[in-house]
């Protein structure tokens, strides 16, 4: 049981990180529109 909750909360930072690192891919790419 202890076991399954830490592989949950793993996974739960590994998905707040991904969706961290695509909101900030996301932005990028709008900034570089906006320059061109």
């Amino acid at each position: 049981m202890g076991e399954k909750n830490v592989l949950r909360s793993e996974n739960q930072a590994g998905t707040v990180r991904h969706s961290l690192l695509a909101f900030l891919i996301k932005r990028e790419r709008f900034m570089n529109e906006g320059q061109k």
